[in-house]
């Protein structure tokens, strides 16, 4: 029996013109009415992922950060895998000696480490005007007042292989080209999920989850039934239980339908 359901943000609950379908607000106010918890898991941090198009709809949980930071709906935090100082110096280093684009995510926004003005644009691409950048490229010391747990690097110089070997705990997974979530190795969507299901109390058995790029993997085929939007990557697609219509077409509200779980 479904007791969780779980969906991803970007490409997932929102469409291609970052919006969220009429039906699919519809879906979440359904879900609550009927005693599901819901939760969202994203490659955004905590202070991303509650969006002005979701204000109305309480979730219970928020996977962020791939995982390495689980937060309830008061924003407390649950669990948290941190980055050392030391590697948040070595590796801004070498971004900076090669040229590529570095930000740390904190509780309380993303810091640009290296090269601002290029991680800025990426952001208003992916995310839109609601995000959070602050510019630390000429003091890069917010680390030392509170503990980072993900990064973004924009790799414009093929770096990534070099770093990955350089860096063996720490995961370099894609979003688009040359653009890299980065985060210890062994956390995941999945892993957050599972702290999730370990407080109230359920297995991985009772949840659903909706996603559609790289980094939804696991917890799509981890979870009991795995969802992958019609605008999936092929990996996400290949593993999932029932591949569903796509973010711009009411995807989330079919499949709920399908199940009977709306």
């Amino acid at each position: 029996m479904i007791k969780l359901i779980v969906f991803d943000i970007d490409g997932t609950i929102l469409n291609s013109k970052k919006q969220v379908l009429e039906n699919t607000r519809k879906a979440f106010q359904s879900l609550k009415d009927k005693g599901y918890k819901i939760a969202i898991a994203s490659g955004r941090p905590p202070i991303a992922t509650k969006i002005k198009q979701l204000n109305d709809i309480e979730f219970d949980y928020y996977i962020c950060s791939n995982g390495t930071i689980v937060v309830d709906n008061n924003d407390k935090v649950i669990f948290k895998s941190v980055f050392d100082n030391d590697f948040i110096e070595e590796f801004t280093n070498d971004c900076e000696k090669d040229q590529n684009s570095l930000l740390f995510s904190f509780i309380d926004g993303n810091y640009s480490y290296v090269n601002y003005d290029i991680m800025d644009r990426m952001l208003l691409n992916t995310v839109g005007k609601e995000r959070v950048l602050i510019d630390d490229t000429k003091n890069r010391k917010r680390h030392l007042i509170d503990s980072s747990w993900a990064a973004i690097l924009i790799d414009k110089n093929n770096s990534a292989t070099k770093y990955k070997s350089k860096y063996k705990e720490i995961d370099f997974i894609p979003f688009r080209d040359n653009e890299y979530d980065v985060f210890h190795t062994g956390y995941s969507k999945a892993s957050g999920i599972k702290i999730i299901c370990d407080i109230i109390g359920i297995k991985m058995d009772n949840v659903m989850s909706f996603g559609d790029h790289y980094n939804d993997y696991e917890m799509i085929r981890d979870s009991g039934i795995g969802i992958a939007m019609s605008n999936a990557v092929d990996k996400v697609k290949n593993i999932a239980d029932y591949i569903t219509d796509s973010n711009d077409n009411d995807g989330v509200y079919k499949c709920l339908e399908k199940y009977k779980i709306i």
